[in-house]
């Protein structure tokens, strides 16, 4: 539901949004070796990028947000 194309990003809370983005990291690390080479070049530097997003302290809701379009769009 957070990631149908066909519907477009959801309009939810930052904290709900926060935890998705969450579940992605976990997702993506628990499964990294298991994805092309071509998935894991495009997919690493968002992955980054939230990654220190999160290390930096996550708590802008606007950030939030701008980060889940950013993921969404990818």
């Amino acid at each position: 539901q957070y990631f149908d194309i066909h519907q477009g990003p959801v309009d939810r809370e930052a904290q709900e949004i926060k935890y998705i983005l969450q579940d992605i990291i976990i997702i993506y690390k628990s499964l990294e070796h298991a994805c092309s080479d071509d998935f894991r070049e495009h997919a690493e530097p968002i992955i980054q990028d939230l990654m220190e997003h999160f290390l930096a302290g996550l708590h802008d809701p606007a950030e939030i947000q701008a980060l889940y379009r950013k993921v969404f769009n990818n």
